[in-house]
């Protein structure tokens, strides 16, 4: 008895110590350096608000970015103070920023903060002079209106609808360091840009082929309709697209319902098929625009998200099925673009398209380029990957290009091709048609 006596008194020592150990590691600090201490009364006293994130985090990425869903939602809960901070965030979600990560295709334009992209009439094109933690703060009140919205409020408000569909493991915008924060990829009339960066651009920017030298770069694009000058091919139904202006009072492209379509899987032969009905008219009612942009909507949120790029193996005629869809919804998108002109929106949604389409391209492996079926495929799948690198410029490729590539598609035999169903069928007959209807024109030509 006395030994256990003895055992639990020595037991109540040991916590008595270990207490008061602890008590001695939280005890008072000692006071700061004096320099130190005058150093910070300084800051205070210059800044409006010293418990904003920007006097704190200085070029830092803002506390709440959602540039990688995956890693947050593995992140440690910090306490309370995450949970409050969360509860403010408004209708928009979080306002994530571009991560200055080096681009695997062309070299990033070194900068000293990171920007959104803007459009030319933005807003937000009069605080480029703020720090890169003040424009990445919180949005909050109501959605702005479509034709206030900007690259940066798309981007929070396809983020936060992310978000609530439960798919946090999924990033939503595949961040893009093709384009470069101070002259992002936008069209040739939207694009902003000094002197300067508009020549240090266009010295990095590759030369691309044109209409009169596309085939001394893709020789196989000279079998295509040979002969057939390209005013006339330009006629064709996977080119043309009408001229009709929109009538006044057009509602323009809803940014806002395209964001609704990032996490839904869209039957894509549908929505093409639409698409090429009406701008296979020689003109457009009212009733065809409000078809044509309710679609396009849908291939646009499509087309930042959901829209495959990559594929397993790196074989031509794998490239060919996932970049063959890419090509051909890219290319309807920016005629539909072009038939609204300023009604659609182009300069905030096309940005977004191109960051996810960033890594979709083709490489062709030595022992494909050999005669016969494999060489065909793997020069289809290459003249893909540069088709829409003048997307990424913010142009069409050459008619025959595009002429050539979806007859190649879509009129070639190709077995267990998701082109050969008939779903597609439509766009088969569109092109026998306009083959009778140019042989009267080639004859009397002759």
């Amino acid at each position: 008895m006395e030994e256990q006596s003895k055992v639990g008194t020595e037991a109540k020592h040991l916590r008595l110590e270990a207490g008061n150990e602890e008590t001695q590691v939280q005890s008072p600090l000692p006071p700061l350096d004096p320099e130190l201490d005058s150093l910070i009364d300084l800051v205070l006293s210059e800044v409006d608000d010293a418990f904003a994130e920007s006097v704190w985090l200085g070029d830092a990425d803002p506390l709440h970015s959602t540039a990688d869903p995956s890693t947050d939602s593995k992140r440690p809960v910090s306490g309370g103070g995450s949970e409050l901070l969360h509860k403010d965030i408004g209708t928009l979600g979080i306002a994530y920023q571009l991560p200055a990560q080096p681009s695997k295709r062309k070299e990033r334009k070194k900068d000293g903060g990171v920007k959104s992209p803007l459009s030319a009439d933005s807003p937000d094109s009069r605080t480029q002079h703020r720090s890169p933690v003040e424009k990445g703060t919180l949005h909050r009140g109501p959605v702005p209106h479509a034709a206030r919205l900007t690259p940066k409020a798309l981007d929070a408000l396809i983020e936060g609808m992310a978000t609530a569909s439960g798919d946090p493991a999924v990033d939503t915008f595949p961040r893009s360091s093709r384009a470069s924060p101070a002259t992002p990829l936008l069209p040739s009339a939207l694009t902003v840009s000094t002197e300067s960066e508009s020549t240090e651009q266009s010295a990095s920017v590759p030369q691309l082929p044109t209409d009169a030298n596309v085939i001394a770069h893709f020789g196989w694009l000279g079998n295509v309709y040979t002969g057939v000058p390209d005013s006339v091919l330009k006629t064709h139904p996977f080119y043309r697209y009408p001229k009709t202006q929109p009538a006044p009072g057009t509602a323009p492209f809803d940014v806002h319902r395209a964001a609704t379509f990032v996490n839904f899987r869209i039957q894509v032969s549908n929505a093409l098929a639409v698409c090429r009905e009406i701008m296979g008219k020689p003109d457009l009612s009212r009733q065809d625009f409000q078809q044509l942009i309710f679609h396009a909507e849908r291939l646009c949120g499509y087309a930042v998200k959901k829209m495959p790029v990559a594929f397993a193996r790196p074989k031509a005629v794998e490239a060919i099925e996932t970049l063959g869809v890419v090509f051909l919804v890219v290319d309807t998108l920016h005629c539909v673009a072009e038939i609204l002109g300023e009604l659609s929106m182009k300069h905030v949604w096309w940005p977004k398209i191109l960051r996810h389409i960033e890594e979709a391209g083709f490489a062709p492996r030595r022992d494909f380029l050999v005669p016969g079926m494999y060489f065909r495929n793997a020069e289809i799948a290459c003249t893909l990957d540069a088709a829409l690198e003048y997307y990424r410029q913010g142009h069409r490729p050459p008619v025959r290009m595009v002429v050539g590539l979806k007859e190649a598609l879509l009129c070639e035999p190709r077995d267990r091709s998701k082109f050969s169903g008939t779903r597609w069928n439509p766009w088969r007959e569109d092109a026998a048609q306009w083959r009778q209807s140019i042989v009267p024109s080639l004859t009397g030509s002759e």
